[in-house]
């Protein structure tokens, strides 16, 4: 409708012109915004978080690395959402940028944990890594499932969707945390230079230490 209505501007010249409402109309404008925001708002975020990880770890490859097992999850996410709803809407739109900061954490602590498990003993330092962060990354994640669940609660169906959504989106980032990084970490081969705790966070470590009461 909108090819036909500017085939006939043009061959109307400046002498017509009009335009296209009404519900359909609107919806494809919403979509098509959607689109494009949802796009750039998820790049940013990825950006910024990449950012971040690379300036703790100084290390491009570790950096990738603990990125990894997020996309996959994110990647999950998104499949599970076109089979499931068929489509991004204003409110579920934020559910990407979400997803990549509260994602982000579990392989961190993953990493962290077989860093510091690595540097005393490399054998099975994987395998105490999981142990040791597994049930605490479990029972976060119950924790923000079951916020994310709340959701379906309120009327608006648009929330409703991101309620599911986050919550199922949630729940396969950390499957891919707890089943994939492990196998990743194992054929890296993460280099000694690479397992370094990041330096930036040295003075708040002593600020802990020597204001115990106060902290």
């Amino acid at each position: 409708v909108r090819a036909a209505v500017k085939r006939a501007e043009i061959a109307r010249g400046a002498s017509i012109r009009a335009g296209v409402t009404g519900i359909p109309a609107t919806v494809i404008d919403e979509l098509d915004a959607i689109a494009s925001d949802t796009v750039v708002t998820t790049f940013l975020s990825f950006v910024f978080v990449a950012i971040l990880l690379f300036v703790a770890c100084r290390n491009l490859r570790t950096t990738a690395l603990v990125l990894s097992p997020l996309v996959i999850g994110i990647a999950l996410s998104v499949g599970f959402i076109m089979v499931a709803v068929g489509h991004f809407n204003l409110i579920t739109s934020t559910f990407m940028s979400t997803a990549l900061g509260l994602g982000i954490d579990y392989a961190i602590h993953m990493y962290m944990n077989y860093v510091d498990e690595a540097r005393v003993r490399p054998e099975g330092a994987i395998e105490k890594a999981v142990g040791r962060v597994g049930p605490g990354i479990l029972t976060t994640l119950l924790a923000t499932v079951a916020s994310f669940l709340c959701l379906l609660m309120v009327e608006l169906r648009a929330f409703q969707e991101l309620g599911y959504i986050a919550a199922v989106g949630m729940v396969l980032i950390v499957v891919a945390t707890l089943f994939l990084f492990p196998k990743m970490l194992v054929f890296a081969h993460v280099s000694r230079k690479a397992m370094v705790a990041p330096r930036w966070t040295a003075w708040l470590e002593r600020l802990i230490i020597r204001t115990p009461r106060g902290v």
